[in-house]
């Protein structure tokens, strides 16, 4: 069975550059500016000791809107990430709020409610079992 990948959202009160500067601290992550119109400008991209994990920090200004709740400065993603429960907890304690976990289905792409975005019809879950949609 493959691993279960999952992308998990938090929000801060803090900047970005403090946000980023506590994730290095708290995940010994290496950060590198970046710039996406999308993700409204500058933001920082990192990584961890696990390969394909990445960790996005930027200003909560995405091109399609604010994440919720858009008065949070700052959002995080961890990005497809196999240890959601362990970085859940380890993130817990410190000052970021937590707002989602999006699993990933085995085709690469996020779930939302449990139905992957290449599946519209609702008959597979990201788990593989059946949907009653």
């Amino acid at each position: 069975m493959a691993t279960q990948l999952a992308t998990l959202v938090y929000g801060s009160s803090a900047t970005d550059d403090d946000t980023k500067a506590e994730l290095e601290e708290t995940l010994k992550a290496s950060f590198k500016p970046r710039e996406s119109s999308y993700r409204g400008g500058a933001y920082w991209m990192g990584s961890t000791d696990q390969e394909g994990e990445t960790i996005i920090v930027q200003r909560n200004a995405e091109l399609d809107g604010p994440v919720e709740p858009a008065e949070l400065p700052t959002i995080v993603y961890v990005e497809r990430t196999a240890r959601a429960s362990q970085m859940i907890a380890r993130l817990e304690s410190e000052s970021l709020v937590f707002i989602r976990k999006d699993d990933w289905h085995d085709r690469g792409s996020p779930c939302r409610n449990g139905v992957p975005p290449c599946c519209t019809s609702g008959a597979v879950r990201c788990d593989g079992s059946a949907s009653s949609l």
